[in-house]
């Protein structure tokens, strides 16, 4: 698979995107609530399209002068309001969670395909220079079968790794 993904994101933009985050976190803790599993399985869930009905009903309810105590026309409306707002955020939110993890995906694959390509040919190259072969023993344990079956990886703290540098 050709590499799909040319760009990466600097400390700097790292740095200004989660401050971003931040502020949005802030602002939706202030004004929401989190609920337990338990508190979503009890909420009574609403039949879709109600929101439209809801704002002709509170309008016959003004204007007949009714205002249940419990569930007064202004929190109502707010709660409208609210539920509005929050829905234009979440999709947007929901957009871009996607293209994150679906970015995360493609960089995750090809750097995996890429490491694969490398291992391949310098684990060939090990085969004639005993450099390469002994650095390459950590790496070629990684990738054994029985390796794979356990399910484990290597502890590679002790492994001297010299990345290039760019």
């Amino acid at each position: 698979m050709p590499d799909q993904l040319n760009d990466s994101l600097t400390p700097e933009e790292i740095e200004e995107i989660t401050g971003y985050l931040d502020r949005i976190s802030s602002i939706l803790v202030a004004k929401g609530k989190a609920l337990s599993s338990e508190e979503r399985i009890k909420l009574p869930k609403a039949r879709k399209g109600f929101e439209k009905y809801l704002v002709m009903l509170l309008a016959i309810a003004r204007e007949s002068n009714v205002d249940l105590k419990m569930h007064p026309i202004d929190g109502l409306m707010t709660d409208v309001q609210l539920q509005q707002g929050l829905t234009v955020i979440n999709q947007r939110l929901k957009g871009l969670s996607t293209l994150s993890n679906d970015t995360i995906s493609l960089a995750n694959s090809e750097a995996w395909q890429a490491f694969l390509d490398y291992y391949g040919v310098l684990n060939a190259m090990g085969v004639h220079d005993p450099n390469i072969s002994g650095r390459m023993k950590p790496i070629v344990q990684f990738m054994s079968i029985n390796q794979r079956k356990k399910g484990k990886e290597e502890d590679l703290e002790d492994v001297d790794i010299d990345l290039p540098k760019e």
